[in-house]
């Protein structure tokens, strides 16, 4: 089912396939937390500001057991077809990455396995000038209706209809300094759920871009998950920011001293639990739920203020 928040009531996809298998959250390791490359700030000093509901708290969340599905060569041929390659030019199996490349023409499809797909039409610059959000939502709805009636992947999971908005930009810098930023593609973006929970990372929506009326891109993830039984969120969303901000302050320390981000104020926007998910990193047996925590921290550094929007992610149980 896609849901839109704002001006689409509801828009039935055919997804609705459930395995019908329940599992218990038996041995079960606990994942490693996704970490931010660069520290935050000394976030302890910081004035905090919080804009959401840290007394906040969720009832158990469905685990996810999650299933890798081979991909046949002759099944995604067939689904190349629903991208418009009937007749392809090109079909190779990289041996070193094992991804299977379709090729017509200007158009290309990518299959990084069975559930994630890479579709992009090559050698055009569109210009979209102007365009409204229900075209849009239309045009890909239409597009990923007629993928998902080929695409057989049974899942657990719903598709919500997330944003519309410019995907694809290019600015020019003229001599006299002005610019003029021209939009090459919407976006229309679709986010995973299961029994409400948002799946987080790369592999966990549906992009599709449009210009000119059509799709000329789209990026598909639809991972085969299948429901298992509650979790128990034990940590608190107010403990799991205390933990955020002892390790970033420790962290921020130990690779700047106390030269640099020692002051500042954080911002925190969002707390919220999530799956986490990426489809090229090694295949997990259920997905981690995380508390993804989303805000911004503003410093001064060499005499100037900056901001870094950020999204952190903290553990749910100890």
């Amino acid at each position: 089912m896609i849901k839109n928040a704002s001006k689409i009531a509801t828009i039935v996809l055919l997804i609705a396939i459930s395995f019908g298998v329940i599992y218990s959250p038996s041995n079960v390791q606990k994942e490693e937390l996704p970490m931010l490359a660069s520290p935050l700030g000394d976030l302890e000093n910081y004035e905090l500001v919080v804009n959401c509901d840290l007394e906040k708290t969720y009832d158990p969340v469905t685990m996810a057991w999650i299933h890798k599905v081979p991909l046949e060569q002759e099944d995604a041929i067939k689904l190349a077809e629903c991208f418009g390659l009937s007749n392809p030019e090109s079909v190779q199996l990289s041996e070193s990455t094992n991804l299977l490349r379709i090729r017509q023409g200007d158009f290309e499809v990518t299959f990084y396995d069975k559930n994630n797909i890479l579709y992009r039409e090559k050698g055009i610059e569109p210009v979209v000038k102007d365009y409204s959000d229900e075209k849009m939502i239309e045009i890909a709805n239409d597009f990923l209706n007629r993928i998902l009636e080929t695409w057989d992947i049974k899942t657990d999971v719903s598709i919500s209809l997330e944003k519309v908005a410019p995907y694809w930009t290019s600015t020019f810098v003229y001599l006299d300094g002005t610019e003029n930023t021209v939009t090459r593609g919407i976006g229309v973006r679709y986010r995973l759920y299961l029994d409400g929970t948002k799946l987080d990372g790369a592999g966990t929506e549906v992009t599709i871009v449009i210009a000119e009326d059509r799709v000329i891109a789209a990026d598909l993830h639809l991972p085969s998950i299948m429901k298992g039984g509650k979790k128990e969120l034990t940590v608190s969303i107010k403990d799991a920011l205390d933990t955020m901000i002892k390790r970033e302050t420790e962290k921020t320390r130990n690779v700047y001293g106390d030269s640099e981000k020692t002051s500042g104020i954080l911002v925190i926007d969002e707390i919220e639990p999530v799956y986490y998910w990426h489809h090229q990193e090694q295949f997990p047996t259920t997905l981690p739920i995380y508390y993804k925590i989303i805000g911004k921290v503003i410093y001064e550094l060499d005499g100037q203020t900056s901001t870094t929007n950020f999204s952190v992610y903290e553990y749910t149980t100890p």
